[in-house]
């Protein structure tokens, strides 16, 4: 069975055939996790001839299969769910996964695992590592995902989290690499639907963005700027100096 992964929040991952994956606080694991549940070198998963088992390095907190708490090797089959610390993972058969390359991965949470430990915090470390060894289309797939759910969740009514910076800077660096206009779509309509203005240094990098990959003019753009104009009174100074400057960039791209 040894096409077996781990499914962990939206992500797959590939237990390398030789050697082994580690989970801990560590950065020397292959995934790392600032979980306070979370020893410093706390499981291993790896290959055992055709079988892929999972191993407590002696944690504190033990692991869990199916509930179960075990002890030394226990092998693993498909629907297996092992909880190591606060952090689950399913083991799933047959589906596509090429994170071989992603050895060493930092994720940070809080030590309350609230809400900065929200899929896009824990994955940050591995997007960064994909962006870093230019695997744009790895980057792509992960933030997908991530993207689409959180835009789905302003669109619902749920409030920023803190985390639509970094969001936006993803989105915007996406743009970049893969040259699709989509990712920038994606900024506009996070704003939109929160009702912000991108700081001066998002409205800047929006500017050389949008002349590097002959973004058009959409309709989540335009939509942006209707919204905002209809909200203008209720903005700061500078929060209208960067909206003034958004509509000077419609202006310019359709020159």
């Amino acid at each position: 069975m040894a096409n077996l992964r781990l499914r962990y929040l939206s992500q797959l991952l590939d237990v390398p055939p030789n050697g082994e994956f580690v989970i801990g606080r560590s950065r020397d694991c292959q995934l790392a996790l600032e979980d306070p549940l979370v020893s410093r070198r706390h499981a291993a998963f790896r290959w055992s001839g055709a079988r892929l088992v999972v191993e407590d390095l002696g944690s504190r907190n033990g692991v869990k299969v199916n509930d179960n708490k075990i002890t030394g090797v226990k092998d693993l089959v498909p629907d297996d769910v092992v909880v190591i610390g606060g952090q689950t993972f399913v083991v799933v058969e047959g589906e596509h996964a090429d994170t071989r390359d992603v050895r060493r991965v930092a994720v940070t949470m809080t030590s309350e695992i609230g809400e900065a430990g929200t899929p896009l915090a824990l994955l940050g470390g591995v997007v960064e590592k994909a962006f870093a060894m230019g695997r744009i289309d790895d980057a792509e797939r992960i933030l997908t995902n991530l993207l689409t759910d959180m835009l789905a969740g302003f669109d619902a009514g749920k409030r920023d989290n803190g985390a639509l910076p970094d969001a936006t800077r993803f989105a915007l660096r996406l743009a970049g690499e893969t040259g699709k206009s989509q990712w920038v779509d994606w900024v506009f309509n996070a704003h939109a639907a929160l009702s912000k203005v991108p700081p001066a240094a998002t409205v800047d990098e929006l500017y050389l963005l949008a002349r590097k990959i002959r973004y058009p003019v959409t309709v989540a753009f335009k939509n942006y700027i209707a919204k905002m104009k209809d909200q203008a009174g209720l903005l700061g100074p500078a929060e209208r100096f960067a909206l003034q400057r958004i509509e000077g960039l419609m202006r310019v791209l359709m020159a």
